[in-house]
């Protein structure tokens, strides 16, 4: 091994930390003189150095990439999820209204779903076959005369008549309601 290789390879061997006490003392003290070869073998691996450790920049993932790796590990037993980034909302016959399923339950005929509601969208009055709830997660909506902001929780009994809904805002709401309200397909 020549000399050069050598000084390299004890370099590197202090630049990564790999040098015995009475090893890297020399080293050291032979740093001392910045016209050394020393000085210049470890200049030139801790430029390598900083750059392999220079911070990478954040690059987001491909959507869909979450649910996916997540659908190649098995969910527990019993367990289902739903992530931001499974899918999107889809339209609702009422214009500023859309939707995104969450779960149906077949067997009660019931549906768990996201709406959104544009700025100024207008849910028409209906009657509930079922049970009705709905908790507002952002922005506010009026039930008749009544304000609901984010956190508030709204229960329509089955046979009840809900009056026009409105929002000026704009709003994210969970609701869990008979499947046959508005979200057909």
């Amino acid at each position: 091994m020549t000399i050069y290789h050598e000084r390299a390879e004890r370099a590197a061997n202090f630049v990564a930390g790999a040098l015995t006490p009475s090893e890297c003392a020399d080293w050291e003290s032979a740093l001392g003189d910045p016209d050394s070869p020393e000085s210049a073998a470890t200049a030139e691996l801790e430029g390598a150095l900083l750059a392999l450790t220079a911070p990478i920049p954040a690059v987001e993932p491909p959507a869909g990439i979450k649910s996916a790796l997540l659908a190649a590990v098995a969910a527990p037993q019993g367990f289902v999820f739903r992530f931001t980034d499974d899918a999107g909302f889809r339209p609702t016959p009422i214009p500023g209204v859309s939707f995104r399923l969450l779960h149906r339950d077949k067997v009660r005929n019931v549906v768990s779903c996201l709406l959104r509601l544009a700025p100024g969208a207008h849910l028409p009055t209906h009657s509930h076959r079922g049970v009705e709830e709905c908790l507002v997660m952002e922005g506010t909506i009026f039930v008749g005369q009544t304000r609901m902001g984010a956190g508030d929780y709204q229960r329509a009994e089955p046979d009840s008549e809900h009056v026009e809904q409105w929002t000026e805002t704009g709003a994210l709401v969970y609701l869990s309601a008979p499947d046959d309200l508005f979200l057909q397909g």
